[in-house]
């Protein structure tokens, strides 16, 4: 009966986790659009191709994550979206871009490791997909990215 139990509410968990997963595209693209650099300096049409792949990047590595790992990051992104509610009655998204740095600052800094965590790994997963796209590779005098050199290096 324990068992049966624990088997629908692992199921029930999975569930919200896909359901819940597909939502944050928007929050994710927001927040990724606020990591990145501003170099190297990208023509206007550049630039938001850079964002809009970059974003899918760290969409796509949040739906492979198995839902045990994607449900609390998931909930994080939702979190860290509302946050500016308090502050400045807009969720982050709809910040200018000031305030979205602001924001990043604060909860790079937070006492509650998880959302300063979670801020991390998106930070990692735009910053890995932003430098290792090929217009910004290009700008930076690099003919591929850093790490297809690094894979035929080993090779």
């Amino acid at each position: 009966m324990k068992s049966l139990r624990r088997a629908v509410f692992n199921r029930r968990l999975t569930m919200l986790g896909e359901s819940v997963a597909r939502y944050p595209d928007r929050m994710v693209g927001g927040v990724v659009e606020a990591i990145l650099p501003c170099f190297p300096e990208l023509e206007a049409g550049e630039r938001a191709a850079v964002r809009r792949d970059a974003a899918a990047f760290v969409t796509s590595q949040i739906r492979a994550m198995p839902s045990v790992l994607r449900l609390p990051v998931v909930l994080a992104v939702l979190v860290l979206d509302a946050l500016p509610l308090v502050r400045y009655g807009r969720r982050f998204r709809g910040l200018d871009r000031a305030r979205q740095e602001a924001a990043l600052a604060r909860w790079s800094a937070n006492p509650l490791g998880p959302l300063r965590d979670v801020l991390k790994l998106l930070r990692s997963l735009a910053l890995l997909a932003y430098f290792d796209h090929p217009l910004v590779a290009a700008r930076l005098g690099r003919t591929e990215p850093a790490s297809c050199a690094r894979v035929r290096a080993a090779q």
